[in-house]
C-alpha cells in the first residue's frame, strides 16, 4: 500500500544550490510550504526559504569530503614562540607548563574551530596558547615540500569534522534519510558547534542532537495550523527516537539483574496487588509520538525506500531483552497506566486514575489487566515488585 503522501513527482529530486533534499511529497513545491502541511499529506521545502529560517539554514557548504591523508600531511612541530598557558598534566593533575603541553592544546584550538583553521589560529583561545598569526604559523607548523603549513593543518581540520558527521550519521540513519546527505549534515555541523564534542567516547557525541532541532527549528508559517504536526516535527522525533534506541543499546539493562518473575504477581492477593509499586528496569523508555517514525527507522535498517508517513498519535514502548533493543506500540490506556507507574505510583492509585477518565470501561479494564502485565513482565519492563506495607498502630 502506498502512501497517502505518495505523489506524481516522488520520483522527482529538486536540488536548490548546495541543498540536494528529498523529492516533493507534496502538491505544490512553493516558498510557503516549507517544514509545514498544507492538507496533512503535503510536505515540501525550498533551498530559498531555507535560508531564511535561522539556525536550519546553516548548512555550511564548504563542508569537505574526507579523504585519506598521506604520509606527507603529517605535522612536525617546532617550540612554542611563547610562554605558555599552564595547564594540568593528565596524571598528577599538577600544572603541565611543558612546551608539549601548550603545542597540543594549541593544535586543538586551531583543528576544531568550526570556521576552519584560520579562524582558529587567530581565535583568542590559541592567541593566548601560541602568539602566531595564519601568515607566520610556519614558526610552530612546518611546511613539506608540496604543502604550506595551513594546508597541513587543514587536513586534520577537516578530518576532525569529517569524523564526527560520519559518527553522528552512523547514530541516525533514518534522519539522514529522510532529510537527506547534505541538509543531515549541515545540521549536524550547526550541533556540533553548539554541542563539541566534550567526552572521551563518542557514543555520548548525538545526546542532545534532537532537542538542537527543536531549539532551532524553523518557524511554521502563518496559514498553518500550529497544532499540525509537520515535515520539522517528524525529523525531530526521528532524531530522538534514534537517540533513545543509542541510549537503551549502551545503557545497562536487564541480562545481568533481576527482573520480575511473573509467579510474584500470580500470588499476590488483589489488595496485595493494588498496594503494589513496579520497578522498571533503567532501559526502559515510553515515548509520545506524533509520527509512526518507528516503523520508518525499521524500513531504513531492513535498506528499504520508505516515504514519510503521514501524522498519528503513537504510543510507544522501548526495551532492551538479550541485548537486543526492542520496541512495541501500546494504547493511549496502556501508556498512561504505565506512565504513572513509571513515576512510582501504586497500581490500586494508578488504576483508579484510570477509571475517573469517561473512556475507560471498568469491566473490560479488570479483564485486560492480567495479560497486560504478563507481556510487560516478559518484555521485560518490570525489575521487581515493591510493596506498601500499611503502618500499625500500638
Amino acid at each position: 500500500n502506498s502512501s497517502p503522501m505518495k505523489s506524481a513527482t516522488q520520483n522527482q529530486w529538486t536540488s536548490f544550490g548546495e541543498i540536494d533534499l528529498r523529492p516533493s511529497l507534496g502538491t505544490a513545491l512553493t516558498q510557503s510550504t516549507l517544514f509545514n502541511t498544507q492538507d496533512s499529506q503535503s510536505v515540501s521545502f525550498t533551498h530559498s526559504r531555507l535560508m531564511r529560517v535561522g539556525r536550519w539554514s546553516r548548512f555550511f557548504p564548504e563542508i569537505p569530503k574526507v579523504t585519506n591523508a598521506s604520509t606527507k600531511g603529517r605535522i612536525r612541530c617546532r617550540h612554542a614562540v611563547s610562554e605558555p598557558d599552564p595547564g594540568k598534566d593528565f596524571f598528577t593533575n599538577m600544572p603541565d607548563t611543558s612546551p608539549l603541553n601548550t603545542i597540543q592544546r594549541w593544535l586543538q584550538a586551531v583543528i576544531t574551530h568550526p570556521d576552519g583553521v584560520r579562524a582558529g589560529i587567530d581565535s583568542p583561545t590559541a592567541r593566548q596558547l601560541v602568539e602566531v598569526t595564519p601568515v607566520d604559523v610556519e614558526q610552530v607548523i612546518l611546511p613539506s615540500r608540496e604543502m604550506t603549513s595551513l594546508d597541513r593543518l587543514q587536513i586534520y581540520g577537516r578530518a576532525y569534522f569529517g569524523r564526527l558527521l560520519e559518527c553522528l550519521a552512523a547514530q541516525f540513519p533514518a534522519m539522514q534519510h529522510a532529510a537527506g546527505e547534505v541538509a543531515f549534515n549541515g545540521l549536524a555541523f550547526g550541533y556540533l558547534v553548539d554541542h563539541p564534542s566534550k567526552s572521551y567516547s563518542l557514543s555520548s557525541l548525538g545526546n542532545s542532537f534532537d532537542e538542537y532541532l527543536a531549539a532551532t527549528r524553523p518557524p511554521r508559517s502563518d496559514d498553518v495550523d500550529p497544532l499540525t504536526p509537520d515535515f520539522a516535527d517528524f525529523l525531530i522525533e526521528l532524531a530522538r527516537l534514534e537517540r533513545v534506541y543509542a541510549e537503551v543499546f549502551d545503557g545497562p539493562g536487564p541480562e545481568r539483574s533481576t527482573t520480575l518473575n511473573l509467579n510474584v504477581l500470580a500470588g499476590l492477593s488483589p489488595q496485595q496487588f493494588a498496594d503494589s509499586r513496579m520497578v522498571f528496569h533503567s532501559c526502559v523508555r515510553l515515548l509520545e509520538l506524533q509520527f509512526p517514525v518507528h516503523e520508518y527507522a525499521t524500513a531504513i535498517r531492513r535498506k528499504l525506500e520508505p516515504t514519510p508517513p503521514i501524522a498519528r498519535p503513537i504510543h510507544l514502548v522501548v526495551t532492551r531483552r538479550d541485548y537486543i533493543v526492542r520496541r512495541f506500540e501500546v494504547t493511549k490506556l496502556q501508556f498512561q497506566l504505565l506512565t504513572s507507574l513509571m513515576k512510582g505510583e501504586t497500581v490500586g492509585g494508578t488504576l483508579m486514575q484510570l477509571l475517573t477518565e469517561p473512556t475507560t470501561d471498568a469491566a473490560t479494564l479488570q479483564t485486560d489487566l492480567q495479560s497486560w502485565f504478563r507481556d510487560w513482565s516478559a518484555a521485560p519492563l518490570f525489575a521487581e515488585l515493591v510493596r506498601d506495607v500499611p503502618e500499625v498502630t500500638i
